[in-house]
């Protein structure tokens, strides 16, 4: 009788540890693209996937220019953006894709 109720217990448990792995697993591929941008900076122009991190950045609270936002330009509005999210780690605030800015985002 104590099978037959742990039964759907465990059911529920495996369920529950299979779906948060799915979403751990899914939040972090959802990003990997920002370790590709490591070493970016200001004035580069058709960076592949800056957009993406612009969107990022804005998602978070760190708005980059309405103008350039759907663009891959590492503008000054970015650089901007960048530096707030550094100060606001404690990182060196450089407004560049640094190792240690890109490894922080990569752990948000």
């Amino acid at each position: 009788m104590a099978l037959k109720a742990a039964h759907p217990l465990l059911l529920l448990l495996l369920a529950c540890f299979l779906v948060s792995q799915a979403t751990a697993d899914g939040h972090h591929a959802a990003f990997d693209y920002i370790q590709g941008l490591k070493g970016c900076h200001k004035g580069q122009k058709n960076v592949t996937h800056l957009h993406s991190l612009k969107a990022y950045l804005a998602r978070f609270g760190y708005p980059c220019s309405k103008k350039h936002l759907h663009d891959d330009e590492f503008d000054a509005s970015l650089e901007a953006a960048i530096k707030a999210y550094q100060i606001n780690y404690h990182l060196k605030p450089t407004g560049s894709l640094n190792t240690e800015t890109v490894s922080q985002m990569m752990n948000n």
